[in-house]
C-alpha cells in the first residue's frame, strides 16, 4: 500500500501555478501481461475533492496479486482534471508490485 499525491498546475504561463480543477478523479487498473493495451479495472472513476493536491490511498487490497505464477504485476493510476471541459487533463502513473511467493519459485 501506498499513498500517491496528484497535484495541479495551471499552465497558461510560463511560470506554472498551483491551480484547483473544476473536477478532479482517478481511477486504478492491472495492465495483463502480454497485453499492453488490456486492462482490468481494479477501483473506476472515483471523484476526489478539487484542490490543489491531493492525497490517494492505494491499498492492499487494490495491489492483490491475481495470478500466482506472476514475478510482477504492472498496475496503473490515472488521474484526470476538468473532465468533458476544454481543459480536460490527465496523467497515467505506472508502477510494479512484486510478487513476493513468486521470487522464490
Amino acid at each position: 500500500a501506498f499513498t500517491l499525491t496528484a497535484r495541479f498546475f495551471d499552465d497558461s504561463t510560463d511560470a506554472w501555478s498551483a491551480s484547483t480543477p473544476a473536477t478532479a478523479d482517478y481511477r486504478i487498473d492491472r495492465i495483463r501481461v502480454g497485453e499492453p493495451s488490456c486492462y482490468e479495472t481494479v477501483r473506476d472513476w472515483t471523484s476526489l475533492t478539487p484542490a490543489t493536491s491531493n492525497s490517494i490511498a492505494i491499498t492492499a487490497a487494490d495491489n492483490a496479486i491475481v495470478c500466482d505464477y506472476l514475478r510482477d504485476q504492472e498496475m496503473q493510476v490515472t488521474v484526470r482534471a476538468n473532465a468533458s471541459l476544454a481543459t480536460q487533463y490527465q496523467a497515467t502513473y505506472r508502477y510494479a508490485v512484486t510478487n513476493l511467493a513468486a521470487q522464490a519459485a
